[in-house]
């Protein structure tokens, strides 16, 4: 935005100009000049007397210009604010009720800070939990720690409402920099075992800023003669559990280094600690199981790291046939993830069955249709022979319609090419393939069952007495109307028949708000059978 003090200039001076007046954002002229960083226009506002120079913006987050140019470090602005008559140094708005001397603090603007305190109206001795040293520490600047330090004793390892100390803070912030924990671990007496509300320590929040990890790490392991290295987080994860999960290898030797860690913690999903040293460690149970049978292999599998994969196949006595709660081995779990190098590292070690199923009923390839990867179905398949219309034990289906229900055309296609697979399979709540695919809400998917004949039994029902048109005429999906259009098409259908609670289609459309649709339903012969209660 342009600013042009001459024309304010002259526009302050004509008769009836409200120079208070905001936008739709809430913005005064002289909040709109300071956000924009144009001293003169804020100068000429100022000049013309009767500006509401404490005059704050709408909404949560709103700030009054001496708050908003403290914040963006524009410096001769506030000197110009800070000189105007009424300024209110102590005026906080937001969320965050903070004031022009929290914000320069919290961005680590110096100069700001040095002016706004010599304006006399304004100290350090911030009367909150929250206090002026924690603000300046969010910062991650060492030179706002430093000045608060030399302007103010305080406590340093004193604790906001939520448990978080400076130290904590300047961890905690979102900005790359760590020269602010770094110049607070130089205080004698800092606390390196503080722990917050959540049970994260200082170690673990110094994993946060990964390319500065080691040195603060390695700073923290010198200073801590008492370092609480097994200390857990609310999910009862410990720091080396957290050096694991950021891959953080460097740190995570380092801790290994330490005297009393404990390798074998569990944390509240009963997983250990997994990292690239821990095969030289002896008594590592590497085949242990969480609440939900899983391994750590399994584990690395669900999640995708190909490299924690292959790092544990490494392992002797690593238990690749094991399986959880759900009867699911690491291979299985393997043909569920579109991770390739994943599944290609699997089948190194572990064989596809034709005689393998889960606790459920569920074959390799019947996963990999619910998976919808056509380019897994096709891989399976090549591996061993399926029985291609086998069954699932819960829920009676077969792979095509686990291939269906995953919504993926490429799916359905790469099992239709296998010669016997059955379109006509019924599961056992009497959902047909068209049903399933009805259910979708994909048309693409809806016409290419009919048009290998599956609209020859359209008015075949389910256990709840439902057909195909009742599946469509209650979906919430956008194409429903479009694929109820496309079964009205169907030679034969019928409109008329009624589910287990005696509802047509068009009832049910009605009933579920589908104005759309009924109107289809209605124009194409439907009707109410019984009044709807």
């Amino acid at each position: 935005m342009m600013g042009n003090e001459d024309v304010v200039a002259f526009l302050m001076g004509v008769e009836g100009v409200d120079v208070n007046l905001k936008d739709r954002g809430g913005q005064t002229a002289l909040f709109a000049a300071a956000a924009n960083h144009h001293a003169g226009v804020v100068k000429a506002i100022l000049s013309g007397g009767g500006v509401k120079v404490n005059e704050a913006t709408e909404g949560i987050y709103g700030s009054t210009p001496l708050t908003h140019a403290s914040h963006t470090g524009q410096h001769d602005i506030v000197q110009l604010l800070l000189e105007a008559e009424g300024i209110d140094v102590n005026r906080t708005k937001g969320i965050n009720f903070r004031g022009p001397l929290d914000e320069a603090l919290n961005e680590g603007r110096i100069d700001n800070i040095e002016t706004i305190l010599n304006s006399g109206e304004v100290s350090l001795d911030k009367e909150s939990a929250f206090n002026s040293l924690m603000c300046a520490a969010h910062s991650a600047k060492s030179e706002a720690v430093i000045f608060a330090l030399n302007h103010r004793k305080f406590d340093v390892n004193g604790k906001d409402d939520e448990g978080h100390s400076a130290l904590a803070h300047s961890l905690r912030s979102p900005r790359p920099s760590t020269g602010a924990a770094e110049a607070l671990l130089q205080i004698p007496g800092i606390d390196i075992n503080s722990v917050d509300k959540c049970g994260t320590t200082i170690l673990m929040l110094a994993l946060r800023h990964e390319t500065d990890a080691p040195k603060l790490v390695e700073t923290i392991i010198k200073l801590g003669r008492t370092l609480d290295i097994n200390a857990k987080d609310g999910d009862g994860q410990t720091a080396l559990a957290h050096a694991v999960s950021k891959r953080s290898w460097e740190v995570v030797l380092m801790l290994l280094g330490i005297e009393g860690v404990d390798y074998n913690c569990v944390d509240a999903l009963g997983r250990t600690p997994l990292m690239m040293a821990v095969k030289r460690i002896e008594g590592v149970d590497y085949n242990c199981v969480d609440a939900l049978g899983r391994t750590p292999l399994m584990m690395a599998v669900k999640s995708g790291h190909d490299d924690i994969v292959a790092l544990l196949l490494e392992f002797n006595g690593i238990k690749i046939d094991a399986r959880d709660n759900e009867g699911k081995t690491a291979l299985a779990h393997a043909i569920s993830n579109h991770q390739v190098k994943v599944f290609e590292a699997l089948l190194k070690v572990d064989s596809i069955s034709a005689e393998y199923t889960t606790s459920e009923g569920m074959s390799f390839v019947m996963l990999a249709a619910e998976s919808g990867n056509a380019t897994r179905i096709r891989s399976v398949l090549q591996l061993a022979q399926f029985d291609i219309n086998a069954r699932d034990t819960i829920h009676g289906r077969t792979a095509l319609a686990f291939a269906v229900a995953s919504r993926s055309y490429d799916a359905v296609e790469a099992l239709l090419e296998v010669e016997g697979v059955d379109v006509h399979c019924v599961d056992k709540q009497g959902m047909t393939l068209l049903m399933h695919t009805v259910m979708t809400g994909k048309a693409e998917m809806v016409n290419r069952c009919l048009g290998f004949g599956l609209g020859a039994n359209i008015n075949a029902t389910d256990v709840k007495g439902r057909t195909a048109l009742f599946h469509a005429a209650k979906s919430y999906l956008d194409r429903g109307p479009g694929i109820v259009s496309t079964l009205l098409k169907v030679k034969g259908i019928d409109l008329s028949v009624q589910d287990a609670k005696g509802r047509t289609p068009l009832m049910v459309a009605i009933e579920k708000e589908r104005k759309k649709t009924a109107l289809l339903l209605r124009k194409a012969g439907g009707h109410v059978s019984r009044v709807i209660v």
